[in-house]
């Protein structure tokens, strides 16, 4: 009989949420189980059904059906029914069936009261919603890690280091040297009559724009300032500074209140911090002198990953710190190749497609972009000068681990190196012929964004594409239809569906069924309506501020999205810990009870908001 006994408990020790009891209350809770077996097709439990026991599949499976007759679900190995009719205190409201030969555990209504009463966790898992289930699981993991080094995740507050010095915008230049001079600063904040912050100017500023370009030093120093600034306020977090940085290419930030500076931050102060952090490697980026310095540099990226994957740090904001390591050395390439190749000979925009240009892109990833060409474009004196650039940014981009996309989605191809009226030309004819090829394209492209050159050039022919696909029924419809191809891999159960192929046979593809179909979701919503946001992230927070969701569908959907690239994430800082080469691809055997239950939850939301896409768009407008 002790043998058994040690069998109940081994099994149960591993089933949700029972795991997360202590080992002395489930070695007395393995004692009070009672044993049942079932025949294939044999009925457990029938509609109206007097019952007050929780059953817990130890082998077979089980079939529920309303009262109706129809199939809701089948529950397999470490599932659990018949909670509801103790939790309501009602008879059975289903027919639950043996799908086969089934042996079940039954605990006691009793008991399972007890335990609800004394761990607020276990009630939880049962009461609560997948929503809410979620929820309560990512405020664990982010519990549970050590938080983005205490210093880089206190405000920046704690890191000016002085008294913001600041100069009228009444100053010449030459005065605006001095006072930098006599305060030993080198950087000075200017301001208006009321002290509000208008701009700033550097000893860089000084020997750019006023030495190197013969400027009289008695000229306003507002003639010269900087005046298109980034700031942040003071509760603004270290990393988040850096991730500003980073992103806007900047090595000082203004901090303030109401618009008057109380401080100023710069990139030596964080990296102070950490010299291993993000915000260093950039600094190395940009002082890189030819590709194999950047290739060297771009080994470290994965590292990185793992320590920002390991610090709490929201998975979304992690990507886009990857990200935009990245895109940095995507101009860094650009800047090396004009010094190679001299200056363009006309104006250019160079875009980054698919997940670097969401923000998104973690390791494992081949580069997509393109090039956008000013209408001066001229084929016959233009063209070399233009592929060489590509080539050379292309072939470093491969050298740093970005590899050649396969499907040529690249600008070195020339159909992704085109004038703009050729690009606007190509989004009419996707959004007014949305065939299979073109929405495959609409899933690449319209995901772009400018990382370097004449922004305006984009601007344009982003405010093109998205006045063509707004409220445009036809093309929104069929790209719903694309969106839908990728569905989470949920099976019966809370079994999922895997891989089938030889390379990555029986494993959990994480990308393509994980975060992808979020990725298809978030942008149907931006292009509906016209959202200029490109981020998955934030097209969902867009989708909800414009009411094109609801509130509680875009919270459950952003926690799903959370959920589920934090686990790839992990996945991939665990391979990487393992000296493994990281991919997107998980072996379901792998995951604990806590992984499975809380990633079937996501994958649970996103499935139920792809059926809402679907009633939406393809339902009423493909009739």
């Amino acid at each position: 009989m002790h043998g058994e006994l040690e069998e109940i408990y081994e099994f149960v020790r591993t089933v949700r949420p029972f795991d997360e009891l202590a080992d002395d209350e489930l070695r007395k809770l393995s004692k009070q189980l009672t044993i049942r077996y079932f025949k294939r097709q044999q009925k457990i439990l029938k509609t109206g059904q007097e019952t007050d026991s929780l059953f817990i599949i130890r082998t077979g499976a089980a079939d529920i059906f309303n009262a109706d007759g129809n199939f809701i679900i089948r529950v397999n190995e470490k599932g659990c029914f018949g909670f509801v009719s103790i939790i309501n205190q009602k008879p059975s409201s289903s027919d639950v069936i043996a799908h086969e030969d089934s042996l079940v555990y039954i605990l006691s209504g009793d008991l399972f009261r007890r335990l609800c009463e004394q761990h607020s966790d276990f009630k939880d898992h049962f009461v609560m919603a997948e929503s809410q289930r979620l929820r309560k699981a990512l405020s664990q993991l982010r519990n549970s890690h050590f938080q983005f080094s205490a210093r880089l995740a206190a405000p920046v507050t704690g890191i000016i280091r002085r008294e913001p010095v600041m100069s009228a915008d009444n100053l010449s230049i030459h005065q605006a040297a001095a006072k930098m001079a006599t305060e030993n600063v080198s950087t000075l904040m200017i301001v208006d009559a009321n002290e509000n912050l208008i701009g700033l100017i550097t000893d860089r500023d000084i020997r750019n724009r006023v030495v190197a370009a013969n400027i009289n030093i008695n000229d306003p120093v507002k003639s010269v300032m900087t005046q298109q600034l980034v700031t942040i306020s003071p509760d603004t977090m270290a990393f988040e500074a850096g991730l500003l940085m980073m992103r806007h290419n900047v090595h000082h930030l203004p901090v303030v209140s109401e618009n008057k500076p109380i401080g100023l931050i710069s990139t030596t102060d964080l990296l102070k911090l950490s010299n291993q952090s993000p915000v260093y490697t950039i600094s190395e980026v940009a002082k890189a002198t030819s590709i194999s310095q950047l290739s060297n540099i771009s080994q470290t990226i994965p590292e990185i990953l793992s320590q920002l994957v390991n610090s709490g740090l929201p998975a979304y904001q992690v990507g886009q710190m990857v990200s935009t390591l990245g895109e940095n050395i995507n101009i860094r390439l650009l800047q090396l190749a004009e010094q190679k190749l001299g200056s363009a000979p006309i104006d250019y925009c160079w875009l980054a497609a698919g997940s670097l240009g969401r923000r998104e892109q973690l390791l494992h990833s081949d580069q997509d972009n393109a090039l956008l060409l000013s209408n001066d474009f001229d084929k016959p004196s233009h063209e070399e000068y233009f592929l060489l650039l590509t080539r050379y940014v292309s072939d470093g981009l491969n050298e740093c681990g970005y590899v050649y996309c396969p499907g040529e989605v690249m600008a070195t191809n020339p159909k992704w190196r085109q004038p703009l009226n050729e690009w606007k030309n190509y989004f009419t004819n996707w959004v007014t012929k949305p065939e299979p090829k073109a929405l495959m394209y609409c899933s690449i492209f319209f995901d772009m964004r400018s990382i370097y050159g004449n922004n305006e050039l984009f601007d344009n022919l982003k405010a093109h594409y998205l006045n063509l696909a707004k409220d445009n029924n036809l093309f929104l419809s069929h790209l719903s239809v694309n969106a839908l191809q990728n569905t989470p891999p949920l099976g019966f159960f809370r079994q999922f569906v895997l891989v089938n192929d030889k390379e990555h046979k029986n494993q959990l593809n994480l990308k393509k069924r994980g975060t992808a179909p979020i990725v298809d979701l978030a942008r149907v919503y931006a292009l509906a309506d016209g959202l200029n946001s490109i981020n998955t992230h934030n097209r969902i927070l867009d989708a909800k501020a414009y009411a094109v969701i609801s509130d509680e569908a875009a919270d459950n959907l952003l926690d799903a999205y959370e959920f589920i690239n934090h686990f790839r994430m992990q996945h991939q800082a665990n391979q990487i810990s393992n000296k493994l080469e990281p991919d997107n691809f998980a072996n379901p055997d792998e995951l604990s009870a806590f992984e499975r239950d809380h990633l079937h939850d996501a994958f649970k939301i996103v499935a139920e908001m792809q059926k809402y896409l679907a009633q939406r768009y393809t339902a009423s407008h493909m009739r």
